[in-house]
């Protein structure tokens, strides 16, 4: 069964603001565009995930 990339967003902003605050509003407001870049750590995650060995 494929992630749901929603899903995994929702989790990974909550799980890094809890682990550092200062990363995930870095993440979610970029220093020098101002844009969300979550989606990069969204698609990383789930790319890692469906690589990993069983």
């Amino acid at each position: 069964m494929p992630l749901d990339p929603r899903r995994v967003d929702a989790a990974l902003r909550n799980l890094i603001a809890h682990l550092d605050y200062d990363l995930h509003k870095a993440i979610e407001c970029d220093e020098m565009t101002g844009e969300d870049t979550y989606d990069e750590c969204v698609a990383d995650f789930i790319a890692a995930y469906e690589g990993a060995d069983d």
